[in-house]
């Protein structure tokens, strides 16, 4: 059986000199670029009622 975890997050510690070492961003999206990946995906109509529905929600 598991041990439950008595620690916060996942139950172990993150090396930071490995991930000073290894880690790397590999995904970076602004809000900038999700707006053109909507427009390329969906269509510049749908990317527009997309913003107005949020708009209202607000």
């Amino acid at each position: 059986m598991l041990q439950l975890f008595t620690r916060p997050g996942l139950g172990f510690e993150i090396d930071q000199g490995l991930l000073k070492k290894y880690g790397r961003r590999f995904f970076k999206l602004t809000e900038t670029r999700l707006k053109f990946k909507v427009i390329r995906e969906k269509g510049l109509r749908a990317a527009l009622a997309l913003k107005k529905r949020k708009e209202t929600a607000r």
